[in-house]
């Protein structure tokens, strides 16, 4: 029997050896397809998370948009940010000393009653320097 088990043993160890040879090969052929798979599953991940971003992106600035679009929203952003003030509104305009002063006229200053506006002044003092008095 010591001859059929070395018999059996030599054949097992070669069929071991060309199992172990198949499986090696396959490994090697498969192995960088097989990473390029992962990396290419990678970034596909990592694009869709980009996409999903900026189309969070164009909804918030199609929001704004739609906000830049209500008249309400501007006249209120003018009046937050830029101090307007609408007519018939009282204006407070605080000093360095910290009190309020009302201002009293908020539109267009009228000419008073005795003033002229500026072109008539121009010309009355060219009127007045031509006439040499």
């Amino acid at each position: 029997m010591p001859q059929a088990a070395q018999r059996w043993t030599a054949r097992l160890t070669g069929r071991a050896i060309l199992l172990a040879a198949v499986v090696v090969l396959l490994v090697v052929s498969l192995a960088y397809p097989l990473q390029r798979y992962l990396a290419q599953q990678a970034s596909i991940d990592r694009l869709a998370t980009e996409n999903l971003a900026a189309q969070q992106r164009v909804e918030d600035l199609r929001g704004q948009v739609d906000q830049l679009d209500d008249p309400a929203f501007i006249e209120t952003q003018a009046q937050s940010r830029l101090q307007y003030v609408m007519p018939g509104d009282l204006l407070y305009v605080i000093d360095d000393s910290g009190q309020a002063q009302a201002v009293a006229d908020q539109g267009e200053p009228a000419p008073e009653k005795g003033e002229l506006a500026w072109f008539e002044s121009l010309l009355d003092s060219i009127r007045t320097a031509d006439s040499g008095g």
